[in-house]
C-alpha cells in the first residue's frame, strides 16, 4: 500500500531504508516536536511512500510516490548522525510522511 516495503519469499524488505528523497534543516517549531528544544534547528529526512492518502497532504510529492519514481541519495544512519553533529544540530527527524 505504501509502495516502499515488500515481502519477498517470506522476508520483509524496506525499499527506502537509508535512501531519503528529502533532507532539510528546519526550525524545530515547524515539526510536530514543537516544544522540543525551542529555538533550535532540526535535521529532517523524508522518504518516498506513505500508508495514508490524506487529501490535504502538503508533502504529496514524496508521500504518494514509489522510490523508483523519485530521486534519492544513500546515507547510512551513522553518516546522518555525523552530518547532524558537523552542522551542530541537536536533533534528527524522519518526517514528511507516515513513519512506519
Amino acid at each position: 500500500f505504501c509502495r516502499n516495503k515488500i515481502n519477498k519469499e517470506g522476508k520483509f524488505y524496506n525499499l527506502v531504508y537509508a535512501k531519503p528523497s528529502a533532507r532539510h534543516i528546519d526550525p524545530v517549531e515547524k515539526e510536530p516536536q514543537f516544544h522540543l528544544l525551542p529555538g533550535s534547528s532540526i535535521l529532517c529526512f523524508g522518504t518516498a511512500g506513505c500508508n495514508f492518502r490524506c487529501r490535504f497532504c502538503q508533502n504529496w510529492h514524496l508521500s504518494q510516490r514509489a522510490i523508483e519514481e523519485m530521486d534519492y541519495y544513500e546515507i547510512s544512519p551513522q553518516e546522518a548522525v555525523e552530518y547532524a553533529l558537523r552542522k551542530r544540530l541537536p536533533t534528527i527527524s524522519f518526517t514528511y510522511n507516515e513513519p512506519t
